[in-house]
């Protein structure tokens, strides 16, 4: 009995000291938990602080995130964006599990579009000028909408076949924070 209540009073200690040095999330300047973080709703940007890193995020989807890098603080970084799932999405338990990303994925295609303008995907190719254009577009458009359509081989026809797999939108507003810097990994 006396190891176990020891073996507890170390567990209660390590859990209480990794809570005291384990830095909140912030967003917009409010510090959220993490299952609030997941349920965010609002119309557009907002500027997340985590463990020393500014992020740029988007909860006007109310199944999804959207965390984009899109005006790195250091220059030799990547643009890049995230999509994770949030808590609201199916049953409630997918949130912070991504969905996709600016990884390359042989069996998976995305595009952009604001308000119905298309971009590709931009940050395939990562060319300054076309990822240019795109920030601006953000900044005056109302509405991104990110397609992600899947590769499958279609045994009938011997070829490959692509597939809409979802459509995903997300309101604009707060545009001023996409010339915020951003930490990019």
């Amino acid at each position: 009995m006396k190891k176990q209540l020891t073996f507890l009073f170390f567990i209660l200690l390590s859990i209480s000291l990794y809570a005291q040095n384990s830095e909140s999330i912030i967003v917009d300047g409010k510090p959220v938990s993490e299952e609030e973080f997941y349920n965010i709703q609002n119309n557009g940007w907002s500027i997340i602080e985590f463990q020393g890193l500014t992020l740029l995020g988007n909860f006007s989807n109310k199944d999804y995130l959207l965390r984009l890098n899109i005006n790195c603080s250091d220059t030799s970084k990547k643009s890049s964006f995230l999509i994770e799932y949030s808590d609201n999405y199916r049953d409630g338990t997918f949130g912070g599990l991504d969905f996709v990303s600016s990884k390359p994925d042989e069996y998976r295609i995305i595009t952009f579009s604001v308000d119905n303008q298309e971009f590709d995907n931009p940050f395939i190719r990562n060319d300054k000028n076309v990822l240019l254009a795109f920030k601006e577009a953000l900044k005056s458009g109302k509405m991104l909408t990110i397609k992600t359509f899947i590769k499958e081989s279609n045994p009938y026809v011997k070829e490959e076949v692509i597939k809409l797999g979802r459509e995903i939108d997300f309101k604009l507003d707060n545009s001023y924070l996409l010339d915020t810097p951003i930490s990019c990994k």
